[in-house]
């Protein structure tokens, strides 16, 4: 049997499934349609045909919606049976310590590749995801609402990725792409390693509240382990932070790669809020899934700008009703594979 295609569903669908399972959704058409796509998910799943994760941003934007944040959690259990992606910083700093073993001429570290993006083999049949009780094989299943002063904190968050937005995203005259991406990988790894992120994390500890300042201290804590652990791996030259090895790490590639896009292709379009967060999201899902799902514009970005589609074997589809459509067209077919 071949290994499960790795279907990563963004906030859009997996809210519209969870109203459609409430009979939230008005238009029968519309309804029809969700119910018919998550009974096919779900068959998919169960016959191990595809595996969809979930992920941090799932339950963040989930609890934005206390109201439906407990069916959101359900219509995302009953999908990835417990396969959750790992976040997307921890998902960055490994990808940041392969590199500099690269750099170095270093063997990898033993470990198995879908440890860097997952918490558990997402290859791996769902019954290898299921609890066993009683010596019967029993779903696992967490519903939960998450603290309302972590929401808030979660809130805080967005809007700061939002206010970043405003400035990182807007549009800068360079002499070609390849120099606009080179500058915009350069400042992020700057933004990453660099003064203003110890300057940053500094400022906020000394002028936050008591939340703040414990947050952080952690983060600054953190950038120093990090930078002590490319130590350890035997970096000692800043030429590491200017090597073709990390300026290629998928993330950091996907990330810059679109921001930089919006500003050298798309400038006429006009930044959202949630840019940012989405070109992160991206960046997390797209180089360990076969599918993903996104909004029109960051497809347009993805398939016919970029196009990472082909650069990282993942099909892009959108909210589009044609592309709605054609990827439960797909599901049905990876089905009676």
């Amino acid at each position: 049997m071949s290994s499960p295609a790795i279907v990563y569903l963004d906030q859009n669908y997996i809210s519209n499934i969870t109203k459609a399972r409430l009979g939230m959704i008005k238009n029968d058409s519309a309804k029809e349609f969700w119910t018919s796509l998550f009974k096919d998910l779900k068959n998919a799943v169960a016959a191990n045909k595809i595996a969809c994760p979930s992920s941090e941003f799932h339950q963040e934007e989930g609890s934005f919606d206390r109201r439906l944040e407990p069916e959101i959690n359900k219509t995302a259990a009953q999908l990835s049976y417990g396969l959750e992606f790992n976040e997307w910083d921890v998902i960055l700093q490994t990808q940041i310590e392969h590199a500099a073993h690269k750099f170095l001429g270093k063997s990898l570290p033993p470990v198995a590749d879908w440890s860097i993006a997952y918490n558990s083999d997402p290859k791996s049949p769902v019954e290898n995801r299921m609890e066993d009780i009683n010596g019967a094989k029993v779903k696992i299943n967490v519903f939960f609402s998450m603290p309302e002063l972590l929401v808030k904190r979660w809130r805080q968050s967005k809007e700061k990725w939002a206010d970043k937005a405003k400035t990182a995203i807007s549009h800068r005259e360079s002499a070609s792409w390849d120099e606009a991406l080179l500058e915009g990988k350069r400042a992020f790894i700057y933004q990453l390693f660099g003064a203003p992120a110890f300057i940053s994390s500094l400022q906020k500890a000394q002028n936050g509240d008591q939340y703040d300042k414990e947050n952080e201290a952690a983060k600054f804590v953190e950038l120093l382990e990090r930078l002590a652990k490319l130590t350890s791996i035997g970096i000692k030259t800043f030429t590491f932070f200017d090597s073709s090895e990390l300026l290629s790490i998928p993330f950091i590639d996907i990330f810059c790669s679109i921001c930089e896009a919006q500003k050298y292709y798309h400038f006429t379009r006009t930044p959202q809020n949630s840019d940012l967060r989405d070109f992160a999201i991206l960046a997390t899902v797209v180089p360990y899934c076969d599918i993903v799902t996104t909004d029109i514009f960051m497809k347009e970005v993805l398939v016919k700008t970029l196009p990472f589609d082909e650069k990282y074997n993942c099909k892009i589809f959108s909210g589009s009703q044609k592309d709605q459509q054609t990827l439960q067209q797909l599901i049905t077919e990876l089905s009676q594979e």
